[in-house]
Protein backbone atom coordinates (compact mmCIF):
# COMPACT_ATOMS: atom_id res chain seq x y z
CA UNK A 1 0.00 0.00 0.00
CA UNK A 2 1.56 3.52 -0.75
CA UNK A 3 2.59 5.46 2.23
CA UNK A 4 -0.44 8.63 0.93
CA UNK A 5 -2.84 6.51 0.03
CA UNK A 6 -5.86 8.80 0.60
CA UNK A 7 -7.01 11.99 1.64
CA UNK A 8 -9.85 12.96 3.64
CA UNK A 9 -11.90 16.35 3.46
CA UNK A 10 -14.37 18.27 5.15
CA UNK A 11 -16.03 20.62 2.32
CA UNK A 12 -17.85 22.69 4.75
CA UNK A 13 -20.98 20.56 3.97
CA UNK A 14 -19.73 16.96 3.23
CA UNK A 15 -16.72 14.82 3.78
CA UNK A 16 -14.46 13.50 0.53
CA UNK A 17 -12.07 11.70 0.14
CA UNK A 18 -9.72 11.72 -2.65
CA UNK A 19 -7.01 8.99 -3.89
CA UNK A 20 -3.53 10.25 -4.19
CA UNK A 21 -2.18 8.33 -7.08
CA UNK A 22 -2.18 5.06 -5.03
CA UNK A 23 -0.90 1.46 -6.38
CA UNK A 24 -3.75 -0.44 -5.34
CA UNK A 25 -6.58 2.07 -5.48
CA UNK A 26 -8.81 3.81 -3.50
CA UNK A 27 -12.62 2.66 -3.06
CA UNK A 28 -15.97 4.07 -2.67
CA UNK A 29 -18.90 1.76 -2.49
CA UNK A 30 -16.89 -0.87 -4.94
CA UNK A 31 -16.26 1.40 -7.47
CA UNK A 32 -12.11 2.14 -7.66
CA UNK A 33 -11.70 6.22 -7.91
CA UNK A 34 -9.36 7.68 -10.43
CA UNK A 35 -5.98 9.20 -9.34
CA UNK A 36 -6.83 13.05 -7.98
CA UNK A 37 -10.64 11.75 -8.31
CA UNK A 38 -13.07 12.89 -5.45
CA UNK A 39 -15.58 10.53 -3.88
CA UNK A 40 -18.30 11.92 -1.12
CA UNK A 41 -18.72 9.72 1.84
CA UNK A 42 -22.25 9.98 4.05
CA UNK A 43 -22.69 7.66 6.73
CA UNK A 44 -23.05 3.82 5.42
CA UNK A 45 -20.65 4.48 2.64
CA UNK A 46 -17.99 1.90 2.20
CA UNK A 47 -14.48 2.45 1.98
CA UNK A 48 -12.01 0.42 0.79
CA UNK A 49 -8.29 0.84 0.23
CA UNK A 50 -6.13 -1.54 -1.71
CA UNK A 51 -7.21 -4.37 -0.04
CA UNK A 52 -10.62 -6.89 0.13
CA UNK A 53 -11.12 -5.39 4.04
CA UNK A 54 -14.02 -2.65 3.98
CA UNK A 55 -14.79 0.28 6.30
CA UNK A 56 -17.88 1.73 6.63
CA UNK A 57 -18.56 5.17 7.50
CA UNK A 58 -20.94 5.25 10.62
CA UNK A 59 -20.73 9.06 11.33
CA UNK A 60 -20.83 11.84 8.99
CA UNK A 61 -21.55 14.60 11.23
CA UNK A 62 -19.30 17.80 10.39
CA UNK A 63 -15.32 17.66 12.47
CA UNK A 64 -15.18 19.58 16.20
CA UNK A 65 -12.73 22.29 16.54
CA UNK A 66 -9.55 21.44 18.43
CA UNK A 67 -6.57 23.80 19.82
CA UNK A 68 -3.55 22.24 20.01
CA UNK A 69 -0.36 23.90 22.64
CA UNK A 70 3.17 22.45 22.94
CA UNK A 71 2.89 23.03 26.35
CA UNK A 72 2.67 20.27 28.76
CA UNK A 73 0.58 21.55 31.00
CA UNK A 74 -2.99 19.80 30.44
CA UNK A 75 -5.96 22.73 30.08
CA UNK A 76 -9.22 21.89 29.90
CA UNK A 77 -10.80 21.55 26.41
CA UNK A 78 -14.26 21.77 25.41
CA UNK A 79 -15.15 21.26 22.19
CA UNK A 80 -18.23 21.04 19.72
CA UNK A 81 -19.07 21.38 15.81
CA UNK A 82 -19.48 24.83 16.74
CA UNK A 83 -17.96 26.18 19.43
CA UNK A 84 -14.46 25.32 21.50
CA UNK A 85 -13.74 26.75 24.96
CA UNK A 86 -10.14 26.19 26.88
CA UNK A 87 -10.10 26.23 30.64
CA UNK A 88 -7.51 26.61 33.08
CA UNK A 89 -9.27 25.13 36.63
CA UNK A 90 -12.60 27.36 36.60
CA UNK A 91 -10.92 30.47 34.53
CA UNK A 92 -12.23 30.38 31.19
CA UNK A 93 -9.39 31.36 29.47
CA UNK A 94 -10.80 31.57 25.73
CA UNK A 95 -13.45 30.73 23.46
CA UNK A 96 -14.46 30.15 19.71
CA UNK A 97 -17.65 30.15 18.12
CA UNK A 98 -18.93 31.54 15.05
CA UNK A 99 -20.83 35.19 14.25
CA UNK A 100 -24.07 35.84 12.39
CA UNK A 101 -22.03 36.15 9.44
CA UNK A 102 -20.67 32.59 9.81
CA UNK A 103 -17.12 34.15 10.38
CA UNK A 104 -14.87 32.05 13.09
CA UNK A 105 -14.73 34.50 16.34
CA UNK A 106 -11.92 33.94 18.83
CA UNK A 107 -13.42 35.57 22.23
CA UNK A 108 -10.42 36.28 25.06
CA UNK A 109 -11.82 38.14 27.98
CA UNK A 110 -13.07 41.46 26.14
CA UNK A 111 -10.77 40.95 22.86
CA UNK A 112 -12.48 39.57 19.62
CA UNK A 113 -10.36 38.71 17.12
CA UNK A 114 -11.70 36.85 13.73
CA UNK A 115 -9.03 33.94 12.86
CA UNK A 116 -8.72 31.29 10.54
CA UNK A 117 -7.87 27.02 10.52
CA UNK A 118 -4.64 26.76 11.24
CA UNK A 119 -4.03 30.26 12.60
CA UNK A 120 -1.75 30.31 16.21
CA UNK A 121 -2.98 32.83 18.67
CA UNK A 122 -1.81 33.68 22.25
CA UNK A 123 -4.04 32.15 24.84
CA UNK A 124 -3.29 32.85 28.69
CA UNK A 125 0.17 32.96 27.68
CA UNK A 126 0.51 30.10 25.84
CA UNK A 127 0.48 29.60 21.93
CA UNK A 128 -2.36 27.92 21.00
CA UNK A 129 -3.08 26.12 17.30
CA UNK A 130 -6.59 26.89 16.13
CA UNK A 131 -8.08 23.50 14.04
CA UNK A 132 -11.61 25.00 12.62
CA UNK A 133 -13.55 23.75 9.83
CA UNK A 134 -14.60 25.29 7.06
CA UNK A 135 -17.34 26.69 7.04
CA UNK A 136 -19.98 26.29 4.07
CA UNK A 137 -20.86 30.12 2.39
CA UNK A 138 -24.21 29.16 1.94
CA UNK A 139 -26.80 27.57 4.40
CA UNK A 140 -29.73 25.45 3.70
CA UNK A 141 -32.42 27.45 6.11
CA UNK A 142 -35.23 25.21 4.98
CA UNK A 143 -37.66 24.11 7.04
CA UNK A 144 -36.67 22.29 10.12
CA UNK A 145 -33.64 23.91 10.50
CA UNK A 146 -33.14 25.78 13.63
CA UNK A 147 -31.56 29.07 14.05
CA UNK A 148 -31.10 31.44 17.04
CA UNK A 149 -32.08 34.68 14.77
CA UNK A 150 -35.72 32.97 13.66
CA UNK A 151 -36.09 32.24 17.49
CA UNK A 152 -38.39 33.92 19.53
CA UNK A 153 -37.04 33.35 23.42
CA UNK A 154 -39.49 32.85 26.68
CA UNK A 155 -38.01 34.31 30.07
CA UNK A 156 -40.06 32.15 32.71
CA UNK A 157 -38.96 33.88 35.70
CA UNK A 158 -39.85 32.23 39.29
CA UNK A 159 -40.07 34.04 42.92
CA UNK A 160 -36.80 32.86 43.78
CA UNK A 161 -34.84 34.78 40.31
CA UNK A 162 -34.59 31.62 38.62
CA UNK A 163 -35.30 31.43 34.64
CA UNK A 164 -36.96 28.69 33.07
CA UNK A 165 -36.12 28.98 29.06
CA UNK A 166 -37.61 28.03 26.31
CA UNK A 167 -37.22 28.78 22.52
CA UNK A 168 -39.73 28.55 19.76
CA UNK A 169 -38.67 28.35 16.50
CA UNK A 170 -40.12 26.56 13.21
CA UNK A 171 -43.38 26.13 15.26
CA UNK A 172 -42.03 24.26 17.39
CA UNK A 173 -41.35 24.62 21.28
CA UNK A 174 -37.65 23.46 22.46
CA UNK A 175 -38.14 23.39 26.49
CA UNK A 176 -34.23 24.61 28.00
CA UNK A 177 -35.47 24.20 31.41
CA UNK A 178 -34.37 25.62 33.96
CA UNK A 179 -30.46 26.81 34.22
CA UNK A 180 -27.80 29.01 36.23
CA UNK A 181 -26.75 30.65 32.78
CA UNK A 182 -30.35 31.96 32.03
CA UNK A 183 -29.97 34.63 34.48
CA UNK A 184 -27.45 36.13 31.75
CA UNK A 185 -29.85 36.13 28.93
CA UNK A 186 -32.66 37.70 31.29
CA UNK A 187 -30.49 40.55 32.23
CA UNK A 188 -29.33 40.57 28.07
CA UNK A 189 -32.80 40.35 27.30
CA UNK A 190 -34.03 43.12 29.59
CA UNK A 191 -31.46 45.24 28.80
CA UNK A 192 -32.84 44.74 24.58
CA UNK A 193 -36.07 45.34 25.52
CA UNK A 194 -36.35 48.63 27.50
CA UNK A 195 -33.77 50.05 24.59
CA UNK A 196 -36.49 48.86 22.12
CA UNK A 197 -39.31 50.50 24.26
CA UNK A 198 -37.02 54.09 23.90
CA UNK A 199 -36.81 53.89 20.33
CA UNK A 200 -33.54 52.30 19.93
CA UNK A 201 -32.96 50.46 16.39
CA UNK A 202 -32.19 46.70 16.31
CA UNK A 203 -28.81 47.39 15.26
CA UNK A 204 -28.57 49.29 18.33
CA UNK A 205 -30.33 48.13 20.76
CA UNK A 206 -29.26 45.91 23.69
CA UNK A 207 -25.37 46.53 23.79
CA UNK A 208 -23.42 46.87 27.38
CA UNK A 209 -19.64 46.69 27.90
CA UNK A 210 -18.58 44.02 30.55
CA UNK A 211 -18.31 46.97 33.64
CA UNK A 212 -21.97 47.56 33.47
CA UNK A 213 -22.77 44.14 33.04
CA UNK A 214 -20.84 42.97 35.54
CA UNK A 215 -22.67 45.66 38.25
CA UNK A 216 -26.10 44.66 37.10
CA UNK A 217 -25.76 40.74 37.66
CA UNK A 218 -23.46 41.25 40.50
CA UNK A 219 -20.70 38.41 38.99
CA UNK A 220 -17.31 38.41 38.12
CA UNK A 221 -15.91 39.16 34.52
CA UNK A 222 -15.55 35.07 34.18
CA UNK A 223 -18.70 34.13 35.53
CA UNK A 224 -20.03 36.54 32.64
CA UNK A 225 -17.49 34.51 30.15
CA UNK A 226 -18.52 30.85 31.24
CA UNK A 227 -22.16 31.71 30.98
CA UNK A 228 -22.04 32.94 27.41
CA UNK A 229 -20.22 29.81 26.52
CA UNK A 230 -23.03 27.45 28.14
CA UNK A 231 -25.51 29.40 26.91
CA UNK A 232 -24.27 28.95 23.45
CA UNK A 233 -23.54 25.63 24.39
CA UNK A 234 -26.96 24.60 25.44
CA UNK A 235 -28.50 25.71 21.99
CA UNK A 236 -25.77 23.83 19.60
CA UNK A 237 -27.00 20.58 21.91
CA UNK A 238 -30.73 21.55 20.36
CA UNK A 239 -29.31 21.52 16.97
CA UNK A 240 -29.53 25.52 16.09
CA UNK A 241 -26.66 25.86 13.08
CA UNK A 242 -25.98 29.42 14.53
CA UNK A 243 -25.51 29.07 17.78
CA UNK A 244 -22.59 31.40 18.23
CA UNK A 245 -24.98 34.23 17.28
CA UNK A 246 -27.15 33.68 20.62
CA UNK A 247 -24.62 36.66 22.57
CA UNK A 248 -23.31 38.96 20.09
CA UNK A 249 -19.92 40.74 20.94
CA UNK A 250 -18.66 44.28 19.35
CA UNK A 251 -15.26 43.96 18.03
CA UNK A 252 -12.81 47.00 19.76
CA UNK A 253 -15.87 48.15 21.92
CA UNK A 254 -15.68 45.62 25.18
CA UNK A 255 -19.14 45.46 24.56
CA UNK A 256 -21.95 42.57 24.22
CA UNK A 257 -25.87 41.81 23.99
CA UNK A 258 -28.25 38.92 23.29
CA UNK A 259 -28.15 38.24 19.82
CA UNK A 260 -32.41 37.45 20.11
CA UNK A 261 -34.61 40.46 19.07
CA UNK A 262 -37.75 38.89 19.75
CA UNK A 263 -38.12 38.15 23.78
CA UNK A 264 -41.29 36.89 25.68
CA UNK A 265 -40.31 37.87 29.47
CA UNK A 266 -43.03 36.42 31.96
CA UNK A 267 -43.38 35.74 35.91
CA UNK A 268 -43.36 32.00 36.23
CA UNK A 269 -46.95 30.69 38.05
Amino acid sequence: MSKEHAALNWTGEQWTIRDLNSRNGTFVDGRRLGSGERGIIAAGTQLGFGTSERWVCSDASPPQLSATTADDQEPIIVSGQQSLAIYAGEELLASVSRDIQGRWVLEREEEVTYVRSGETHSIGGRPWQLRLPEVSATTDVSDGVRTVTATRLRLLVAEDGTVHAQAHVQGEVIDLRRRGHHALLLGLARLRKADQAAGKSDFDAGWINYRKLQDLLDCTRNLINVNVHRARKQFEEHEFIDAGCLIERKQHTGKLRLGVSEVEILSES
